[in-house]
């Protein structure tokens, strides 16, 4: 930890602290050992087997080199800043707060070591209950690795954007409009700021990243994305609980399921595309023989996290992509689309087999 109380009740930065002097912690006010060596940066740490709910004693050099340049940058630009900042109401800190000349006020957590998304979503929770915005800034250590879906998508902000940081440029990247398709890579836009001009951004919403995702249509790709379903299928990494559901509504098989089912673009799902709209489209057929059913219990379903990524923060992005299909299904004329309810008129029909389904692309 980098901030400290002295004998007089004032915060003080380490590398201003002076040997021999009393310090205490501004969490737990425990005391506090001052530690100025030849290898890593000034820092108070807490006595040997105290435990503090406010501060860890683990963290890297590189963290506390990170927050320490941002504090520094931030202030020389005119935000009011506070390194480590104590919040006793939710007993958390942050590692950085600011404000702008607006009163805005932000939370930045930079973080380097592994965290589990129960511990992301209860840290996120607490800065909401005291209405402040938060955002998990990556460090090195998660950049330099290939980034696996699952961990973007659990440091993704509410509007779908991951920031990272390069210290040795002082360059922070918004990672945004995320696509993924089955038969690639995640792909993604990628901003870079200086940190004065991205926190300006941020603050105050200059930064758009929305995209509607729309399913890909050529015919090539939708060859090779039923070809794909097919291998899926031969080596059994296709659902079986998806595979029963198609025999249950009396389809011989997902192969033949109508081509809406192929093409899809979204990110962030646990399942394939393929898996996640077939998904939608049985239970669209299994409630047109009730007639309609309840839009906001479908966008549930099908937004949830038996779909998608574990988030620190509820998914809204997840259920406007179920909107988003719906929305297809509904300029197609298959559905009727209402603000309570989803009324089925007439879905696409299956094809009865392989050669038949090629044969619409034609």
């Amino acid at each position: 930890m980098l901030i400290a109380k002295n004998q007089f009740g004032e915060l003080i930065e380490a590398d201003q602290a002076i040997a021999g002097q009393l310090f205490s912690c501004p969490g737990c006010q425990r005391p506090l050992c001052l530690k100025k060596g030849q290898i890593k940066m000034p820092h108070f740490a807490h006595r040997p087997g105290m435990v503090c709910d406010y501060f860890s004693e683990n963290e890297s050099q590189l963290h506390l080199v990170a927050k320490k340049c941002l504090n520094r940058i931030l202030t020389q630009v005119g935000y009011q800043t506070q390194l480590e900042k104590v919040f006793p109401e939710i007993k958390q800190r942050a590692d950085l707060w600011i404000q702008d000349a607006d009163g805005r006020q932000l939370a930045i957590e930079f973080q380097q070591s592994p965290i589990s998304v129960d511990k992301l979503r209860q840290r996120t929770a607490g800065y909401h209950r005291i209405g402040l915005q938060v955002i998990w800034i990556l460090g090195p250590n998660y950049f330099r690795q290939h980034l696996q879906e699952r961990t973007i998508f659990k440091f993704a902000d509410a509007n779908d954007m991951i920031f990272t940081w390069a210290p040795s440029s002082n360059q922070l990247t918004v990672c945004s409009c995320f696509q993924k398709n089955d038969l690639s890579v995640l792909k993604m836009q990628q901003h870079q700021y200086s940190p004065e001009s991205f926190l300006d951004i941020f603050l105050r919403g200059s930064h758009h990243s929305s995209q509607q995702v729309q399913a890909i249509r050529s015919k090539s790709y939708l060859r090779r994305d039923l070809k794909h379903m097919q291998q899926q299928l031969a080596l059994k990494r296709f659902s079986p609980d998806m595979v029963r559901l198609v025999y249950e509504q009396k389809h011989t098989s997902p192969i033949n399921a109508p081509w809406l089912v192929h093409g899809g673009n979204q990110a962030g799902l646990k399942v394939s595309n393929q898996h996640w709209r077939l998904a939608m489209l049985l239970a669209l057929e299994a409630g047109s023989e009730t007639g309609r059913l309840s839009r906001n219990a479908f966008i549930k379903e099908f937004s949830s996290e038996s779909y998608f990524y574990e988030r620190s923060w509820e998914n809204h992005l997840s259920q406007q992509a179920v909107v988003n299909f719906l929305r297809e299904l509904s300029l197609a004329g298959y559905i009727c689309l209402k603000s309570a309810y989803i009324l089925v008129r007439s879905l696409p029909p299956w094809p009865d087999n392989y050669q038949q389904k090629l044969a619409l692309l034609r």
